[in-house]
């Protein structure tokens, strides 16, 4: 699976790589991905911290990959970068947007609402 990574400015200035298996790829080591109801989904997801294309894994920008039919855009929130036998880059993302409400809610209007004192 790719994942595209885009700048603050929504511009793709790289795509990373779940299965690849050239050394020059920008591969995906682990991914995380959890959806929820009401909040929003989570990526957690790391990458090869020595490849040129992990200073794009910042926080603020985007990552956009597919899911079902659709595609998910999420904003990486924390970068932490981690050198023990195997050195990676992990970003933790959430996605860009969300629904807010269970259900429908109609905007108030004064032809809707009467006040305590008129009589209706």
């Amino acid at each position: 699976m790719n994942y595209f990574i885009l700048d603050k400015n929504m511009k793709t200035v790289a795509i990373a790589q779940t299965d690849s298996t050239s050394r020059k790829a920008f591969s995906v080591l682990e991914d995380n991905f959890q959806q929820f109801n009401n909040a929003p989904s989570t990526l957690e997801i790391q990458f090869d911290f020595y490849n040129k294309n992990a200073k794009h894994v910042v926080e603020g920008a985007y990552i956009v990959f597919p899911y079902l039919d659709k595609y998910k855009l999420m904003q990486i929130k924390q970068v932490d970068e981690y050198h023990a036998t195997d050195s990676y880059i992990m970003a933790y993302a959430e996605e860009s947007s969300f629904e807010l409400l269970d259900a429908i809610v109609f905007p108030a209007s004064s032809a809707l609402i009467s006040s305590p004192n008129s009589s209706s």
